[in-house]
């Protein structure tokens, strides 16, 4: 059963400023003028479903947006949000012929971190588009993952083109190869070494891995791989390389927060699974993750906008984000008309904000949402 709308149409909403909110506000007396404020908010709440909602008027909604204490640029500095951005590459993307799935699993993995994903974008394997691509999103956000390009085939020129974009070198990695005859020796042209001479020719080759024979481990081979193969351990220099346990393809790091990984979800997912932990670790990631409640409704997206828009207004600055999602079919399965979200970092305020919005559009809240990691 949904919960039944309250006669009234609005409901009031009682606030406390937090002691490091009141310090920002810069006096005890400054606080407690908002605290009052904040506690005389309305909040505007629909009437039940078969009677005509009175949308929020202007005046209503400046009185929410001249109660907020502090601008959103103050707010985004209450945490030290890290902050991602993911450049999907490949002309089969933009064609349709495979579809990306490395985009919903890596923000997912940044969410529960509390990296705050910015930007998606899907390029072409063209070097300008790349190039332009990788400088802009390096210098914009913290931390920059691409997915594609790295294979064997005259189209994988991501590591060429990221090479290019940050004025490095395109050289052999040797761990690299090393990891290649390790984990898959196939992949590898074997040539018997019968003398020192040969042995020593061999060893003085760069692309070239000096082995005991896997069928015979009292001889040494030479291993070597063919020129398409080699595109794959031709890392652009300087740059950092990340192996994941079974895997021979590393997760190169150019520039300090350019991260280059395969398009092949099993290999894009193994290697972040590995990854990640380490870069939290390092970076302190997860310390302030999002937290996201679900209220579900069955009003209209039309017949709650105007509540939505004004809890939202009222909540910006403290960092809460409020999205709406029709669901069409569900509905008329027997499910409900539209699901709204709360995200934010605080957990009793996300809590607060979807209490607020549950009786304001007779909604019914699902558990929270909290970190995996």
């Amino acid at each position: 059963m949904w919960p039944t709308a309250r006669s009234s149409t609005c409901i009031l909403v009682q606030r406390a400023l937090s002691a490091p909110t009141a310090r920002r506000l810069g006096s005890t007396a400054a606080a407690a003028s908002v605290a009052t404020a904040r506690t005389r908010t309305l909040v505007p709440q629909l009437r039940p479903i078969s009677k005509v909602y009175q949308p929020t008027t202007p005046a209503l909604v400046g009185r929410l947006r001249s109660a907020q204490s502090f601008s959103t640029t103050a707010a985004a500095a209450m945490f030290s949000t890290k902050t991602a951005a993911i450049c999907i590459i490949g002309d089969e993307i933009l064609s349709g012929k495979t579809q990306d799935t490395n985009t919903n699993w890596l923000a997912k993995q940044l969410f529960d971190l509390g990296v705050d994903l910015k930007r998606v974008e899907v390029i072409p394997d063209d070097e300008a588009d790349i190039i332009e691509t990788v400088t802009r999103m390096s210098r914009t956000y913290n931390y920059v993952f691409t997915s594609g390009g790295i294979g064997p085939t005259h189209d994988d020129i991501t590591y060429a083109s990221i090479a290019k974009a940050f004025s490095c070198t395109l050289e052999v990695h040797r761990p690299t190869l090393e990891q290649m005859a390790l984990i898959s020796p196939k992949m590898m042209l074997v040539s018997p070494l019968h003398t020192d001479e040969d042995r020593a020719a061999a060893e003085r080759e760069p692309a070239t891995i000096v082995a005991p024979s896997h069928t015979d481990p009292s001889s040494m081979v030479a291993m070597r791989m063919t020129p398409a193969r080699l595109r794959m351990a031709q890392l652009p220099y300087p740059s950092t390389a990340h192996f994941t346990p079974g895997l021979w393809v590393p997760l190169c790091v150019v520039n300090g927060n350019v991260h280059i990984l395969p398009g092949i979800p099993r290999l894009f997912q193994a290697m972040l699974a590995h990854y990640l932990p380490d870069l939290a670790n390092r970076d302190g990631l997860g310390t302030e993750p999002f937290y996201r409640r679900a209220i579900n409704t069955n009003r209209g997206e039309g017949d709650i906008a105007d509540a939505l828009t004004a809890i939202q207004d009222h909540y910006t600055a403290d960092g809460i984000k409020i999205g709406s999602y029709p669901t069409f079919g569900a509905f008329k399965q027997g499910g409900y008309r539209v699901c709204v979200t709360v995200v934010g970092r605080n957990v009793p305020l996300v809590d607060e904000v979807a209490q607020a919005i549950a009786v304001a559009i007779d909604g019914r809240q699902e558990p929270l949402q909290t970190p995996k990691h």
